[in-house]
Order: structure tokens, then C-alpha cells, then sequence
């Protein structure tokens, strides 16, 4: 604005808002700000490296008095300036030899040693891949043995039922198909005892084998009037 007037010739003008206006004035502000900072720091630096080329110039001129008085007391004790670096590097390689032998041998050692471990872990991998195999197979045949058993249960006391309300009496031939699916029964129940043994003994063996889920055994059924219990001993 020139005297409180807008001018009619806007060509040569930049026209922005008042905010925008307010943030540049801040940017300027701290941009001086970090010119003033950095020209601090050039300064502090300046100083360091000045100083920093005058104790690189007194260690240089330490160093020099150290190594006329180093070969000093060599020409008095050997007669002549030894080279002390190559002195140092054979007495080195030889310390250096020795430990390099006694690495190898023992990266040999734990190579061999780690070997025998991991034929010794597939080992047993393939047998707990085997004993977990037999374990499967084994719940299977305890599986089907547990339903025909209940089969044979539910078979012997609808016999018994069937029996009890058409005769008075038992006859003979029935009697002897009682004993006979009574005698079933409780094969079916050693079986199944053997079977319970094997699979624990296998999941010992095993280590950490869970078998898979397996059906309850089934409760204890009776023989109707002989009185002998059909069931299968727990493990």
C-alpha cells in the first residue's frame, strides 16, 4: 500500500496473506538465529583444530626425542638400532602358530563331536516317528476292540432281557450262548488290557507321545444271574 492506498498496478506486487506473511518473518528470525549458531561453532571449531595442530606438533617433537633416546639405549645395548617391529612380529607369529594348531584341532573336535549329535538326533527322530506310528495303530485296534466290546455288552444284556420276560426258565442252548458271549467279553477285555499296556509302554519309549483321543472304556457290565463281571482293567 502506498499512503493507505492499494495502487492500481499490481503487476510488480506479490500478494499473500497476513499468516503467510507472519510465518516467513519467523522464518527469517530463525533462520538468523542458526546463522549466528553455526557461525559459533565454526568458530569453537576453528579454535579446536588450531589447537588441536599445536599438540600434533609437540608430539611430534616428543616422539622424535623418544626414538634418538630409544636408539640410544639400543646402540648401548646391542651395539646397533634393532628394528623392534620385526623383533615383536616373529616373537608374535610363533604365540600366533601355536594357537592357530590349537583351534584346529579343537573346531575338529566339536565338528566331530557335533556329527555324532545329529546322527544320534535323527536316530531318534526316525524312532519316535516309528514308535508313534505304532502307537497310532495300536489306539486304532483299542478303538475297535472298546466298540465291539460295547456291541457284545448291549448284545448280552438284550439276551438277558429277552430271556428273563419270554421264559420262566433258562434253557440249555441259551445258557451256552450266554457263557459264550461272556467268554467273549472278557477276551475282548484282555485285549484291550494287553493293548493299554503296549501303547503306555510306547509312549514311554516315545518321550513326550500323546496318543490320540480314544473313546472311554465302557462301564462294567454283568453276566445277568452267573454274576461275572465283563470289563476292562483300567492301565
Amino acid at each position: 500500500m502506498v499512503n493507505g492506498v492499494v495502487p492500481q498496478d499490481l503487476s510488480q506486487c506479490l500478494v499473500f496473506c497476513c499468516h503467510g506473511m507472519f510465518s516467513l518473518q519467523r522464518r527469517i528470525k530463525e533462520l538468523k538465529d542458526e546463522k549466528s549458531a553455526q557461525r559459533r561453532h565454526y568458530k569453537e571449531h576453528r579454535q579446536q583444530h588450531v589447537q588441536l595442530i599445536k599438540d600434533r606438533k609437540l608430539m611430534e617433537v616428543k616422539i622424535q626425542e623418544l626414538e634418538e633416546k630409544c636408539n640410544e639405549m639400543m646402540m648401548l645395548k646391542f651395539g646397533r638400532v634393532v628394528d623392534l617391529e620385526k623383533l615383536e612380529t616373529i616373537g608374535v607369529n610363533r604365540n600366533v602358530e601355536e594357537l592357530k594348531e590349537k583351534l584346529r584341532i579343537n573346531e575338529y573336535a566339536h565338528a566331530e563331536e557335533l556329527r555324532k549329535l545329529e546322527d544320534k538326533i535323527a536316530h531318534k527322530k526316525d524312532k519316535i516317528t516309528n514308535l508313534t506310528h505304532d502307537n497310532t495303530d495300536k489306539i486304532e485296534q483299542l478303538t475297535l476292540l472298546l466298540g465291539e466290546n460295547k456291541e457284545l455288552e448291549g448284545l448280552l444284556d438284550s439276551r438277558q432281557k429277552n430271556l428273563g420276560g419270554e421264559f420262566q426258565g433258562v434253557r440249555k442252548a441259551d445258557v451256552r450262548e450266554r457263557q459264550r458271549l461272556i467268554q467273549l467279553v472278557q477276551l475282548q477285555a484282555q485285549e484291550i488290557d494287553a493293548l493299554k499296556e503296549e501303547i503306555g509302554l510306547l509312549s514311554r519309549k516315545g518321550g513326550h507321545i500323546l496318543p490320540p483321543t480314544q473313546p472311554p472304556l465302557p462301564h462294567t457290565a454283568t453276566a445277568g444271574s452267573m454274576g461275572r463281571p465283563v470289563t476292562g482293567s483300567n492301565p
